[in-house]
């Protein structure tokens, strides 16, 4: 099949093609006719799937044939995301799908001035590109208006309820035309996903591209299993003696982003960092700079597992399991995009073996899990009694017995001969 089949004008296809695609891939094959119908979407889909251009693509035609013979441009299409840097990413591929038509579209998002934003708005656009909380702002200073709204696209739908978007996201339907056309795109699709879809879509075309929770098949995947105390040394071996172009590695806390950044940086490995602490300044230039090439490795939180789009990145480094197991699917998704082969590598210790076998069940792959020489664990895990396991999660200074951890610990082996025991090297 080819973008000629799908019902496409030929200046978004000549944009295309420039852009150098030839193929639609098979969310686009699927969504896209349905779009142009008018129908509503409810759709799952794995990033670097390529749903951007599923959704941007017939909506660019829509706009072009719907266009308004007067002067001022009303906002037709708001396409909503939870995070600054997947706006952008939409952004940009607005200006690269909307390249043939004259089509005006406005990106809006928080961190910066928002007088800026407001001047722009004055000038009239038809697409806004928006992150929730920002939009809610300028709706408050009567700097927007949503009425005429056609075209409602939530992206990473999952992630704005995980963000807790939802009130703000009912502002914004409150002033949206009731007789629009709704898309939504989810990684996932849970209980809160579907009962988010059935408040807002209208009998839609339900497209599921991937098995619920799985990934990509061109991602491979293993475990290290190490100790906690050893995973930099580690790190700093992989990145340093297996040399990737690029490498992206996340950490589920700002400190330990920083640590891992300055651990690199005593080993000679430069490295930028992406986390919620940094200014919008600094997270967008640390962005840029990997985006291009100048620095090869990106240290970041969760905050840059959705929306991050590096085409060509070939490894994607777990220092730690996530606090979610769909975050790991954002993870690892970063790589092996549009087709292409990636790598993604966890370090496992040994309090993440219950996270990782949940990731596992989730996923529906097992994951090579294997010793690294020089590195392997020494705390072999072993099943613990419930009270001892609780006092563990407890994190207190006394044990179950009123006495010191490493005594209660003791106490607790007596009875049940079952601890952290140290394996022989």
């Amino acid at each position: 099949m080819s973008f000629h089949t799908l019902g496409l004008s030929k200046p978004i296809i000549d944009a295309v093609s420039e852009i150098g695609y030839e193929t639609p891939t098979p969310i686009q094959e699927k969504v896209i006719p349905h779009i142009l119908q008018g129908k509503d979407i409810f759709a799952t889909a794995k990033t670097g799937s390529g749903k951007s251009a599923a959704f941007l693509l017939p909506l660019f035609q829509h706009i072009n044939r719907e266009r308004d013979t007067e002067k001022f441009l009303h906002v037709k299409v708001l396409i909503l995301v939870p995070t600054r840097e997947l706006a952008r990413q939409i952004y940009a591929s607005t200006q690269k799908y909307g390249s043939k038509l004259d089509v005006k579209t406005q990106l809006i998002l928080g961190g910066g001035n928002i007088n800026p934003q407001i001047d722009a708005l004055k000038l009239g656009c038809e697409i806004i590109v928006a992150t929730p909380g920002r939009l809610n702002d300028l709706i408050k200073v009567k700097a927007v208006n949503l009425n005429k709204v056609e075209h409602l696209v939530l992206d990473e739908a999952d992630t704005m309820l995980d963000m807790g978007f939802l009130s703000e996201l009912d502002s914004i339907f409150a002033l949206l035309n009731p007789k629009r056309q709704n898309l939504l795109f989810s990684a996932t699709h849970s209980g809160k996903v579907k009962f988010f879809a059935e408040k807002i879509l209208v009998s839609p075309k339900r497209i599921d591209m991937d098995p619920p929770g799985g990934a990509a098949k061109n991602i491979s995947q293993v475990a290290y299993m190490t100790d906690r105390e050893k995973k930099m040394d580690l790190l700093c071996y992989l990145v340093g003696s297996r040399n990737y172009s690029q490498v992206l590695i996340f950490s589920s806390t700002r400190a330990e982003v920083d640590t891992i950044q300055k651990e690199l940086a005593s080993a000679g490995l430069k490295a930028d960092v992406i986390h919620g602490e940094r200014t919008h300044g600094a997270r967008h230039k640390a962005l840029e700079r990997f985006r291009e090439g100048k620095v090869r490795i990106l240290v970041a939180t969760d905050i840059a597992a959705r929306g991050l789009d590096i085409p060509d990145l070939p490894c994607v480094i777990n220092f730690d399991m996530p606090q979610s197991k769909e975050d790991y699917i954002h993870r690892i998704g970063r790589t092996g995009r549009a087709g292409k082969s990636g790598e993604a590598i966890s370090l496992l210790s040994v309090d993440e073996d219950e996270m990782f076998k949940s990731i596992e069940r989730m996923i529906k792959i097992k994951i090579p899990k294997e010793n690294f020489k020089g590195y392997e664990r020494e705390l072999v895990h072993v099943k613990m009694d419930r009270r001892y396991q609780e006092e563990q999660k407890k994190q207190k200074t006394k044990g179950a017995f009123g006495e010191s951890r490493a005594k209660a610990a003791a106490k607790s082996k007596k009875i049940t001969k079952r601890d952290f025991r140290y394996a022989k090297s």
